[in-house]
């Protein structure tokens, strides 16, 4: 794969990102350093690919910028008792989600930049595997409920679930050029590839991602049956995808406990602020990174409690930025909407709901949605955006 000047630095940019969360650099305390001078790499490059951009819509575009990085940051600036540096700290990471999200909308031109980082997120983990085996760090992280086993395969990253979500990039991107491009035995092999290690990754988070992206993105397939017949099968599928959503929901939702964890710590954030309109809209995040000798999770749950969790992204993102920062959420989603709505094409059209709904559904699973150290949330914002924008169309 000959790669121009342009995919070369997406790709070091994207393998910075993967390989920073790898098991090993983080034993070795250089993982976070790696992993930003990727973002650093990357967001530099999409400002500089900025000027080619045509004056009036790079106007709109930094408005939308503005605006959305605003309300992420206020409910962080007006925290008295966050120092200045963890401030500086978590208002820059905003930057980089708010940049990702919307600044990107025309860093990506084809599909074949899309292959590019699948391919650059694909041999970052194929370092970090060898990486994890030279140097000890364990290449099975515990099921806490798996699909087959107690142990699921991560890559040498820092657990399995990351390694299954970055997978289903990879798969995302090849797929998505061998769909509407050309169709090649060899993608096809490379894809089966991709979904074994999904399955050994042994996540039943990302397999529900997967399938739900997998169903939405061979939708097309409805257009070419006649009018008649598809008015009928689809009212079977939308019956169907009920029935096997409320089978789901109580078999797995309702009796899993790692997830009714998931959902008590939400449940906990909002017993605790209800009479406290200040974190509700501005979040609470003094609470959550303040204390820098323990862990996130600690922080949270020492005040919250720890019969919740904090792996939803809701929560997430109401600690950090409170309904100020979801807003700006909704305005990330309902742009991309939007945008999916209105393209003329139906392979476009495809491309954007299947990515945007499939990532939206991991908010329920896990934080990618708000957390951009893992590159399963760099590669839906830059993608989704691109795909938005790609050659102005």
């Amino acid at each position: 794969m000959i790669l121009n000047k342009k995919r070369l630095i997406m790709f070091i940019a994207f393998f910075l990102i993967t390989i920073g969360n790898s098991g090993f650099l983080t034993i070795l305390g250089i993982n976070n350093i790696v992993e930003y001078l990727g973002y650093a790499i990357l967001i530099i490059h999409i400002y500089i690919e900025r000027i080619t951009i045509p004056n009036e819509y790079k106007k709109n575009i930094s408005i939308q910028f503005i605006i959305v990085w605003a309300l992420f940051s206020f409910g962080i600036i007006v925290q008295n008792e966050l120092s200045l540096l963890i401030k500086a700290r978590l208002i820059f990471s905003m930057f980089i989600l708010s940049s990702l999200a919307i600044t990107s909308e025309c860093y990506i031109e084809s599909l074949k930049d899309v292959k590019v980082i699948s391919y650059a997120i694909l041999f970052a983990m194929v370092c970090s595997t060898i990486l994890g085996a030279i140097g000890g760090f364990s290449l099975l992280t515990y099921a806490t409920e798996g699909i087959f086993s107690d142990w699921g395969f991560n890559g040498g990253l820092q657990h399995k679930n990351y390694f299954a979500a970055d997978i289903i990039a990879c798969f995302i991107g090849i797929y998505f050029y061998n769909k509407f491009n050309n169709n090649r035995k060899k993608y096809i092999i490379m894809l089966l590839l991709l979904f074994s290690l999904l399955i050994l990754a042994n996540s039943r988070g990302a397999l529900v991602i997967f399938i739900i992206f997998f169903i939405l993105a061979n939708s097309d397939k409805l257009i070419k049956i006649k009018k008649e017949q598809r008015r009928y099968l689809l009212g079977f599928l939308i019956i169907l995808i009920c029935i096997s959503g409320g089978i789901y929901f109580n078999s797995i939702v309702s009796n899993s406990g790692s997830y009714l964890y998931r959902l008590q710590g939400l449940i906990n954030f909002f017993d605790y602020y209800s009479d406290s309109y200040f974190y509700l809209i501005f979040g609470n995040a003094e609470m959550a990174f303040s204390d820098t000798d323990v862990s996130y999770n600690e922080n949270v749950r020492s005040v919250l409690g720890w019969d919740g969790t904090t792996e939803l992204a809701l929560l997430s993102i109401l600690i950090k930025n409170g309904i100020l920062g979801l807003i700006g959420y909704i305005i990330i989603f309902i742009n991309i909407i939007k945008c999916g709505v209105k393209k003329s094409k139906i392979q476009n059209k495809i491309m954007i709901i299947s990515l945007l709904i499939s990532f939206l559904i991991s908010g329920m699973i896990e934080t990618y949605i708000s957390n951009i150290n893992i590159v399963y949330s760099a590669f839906c914002y830059v993608v989704m955006a691109g795909l938005c924008n790609i050659k102005y169309d």
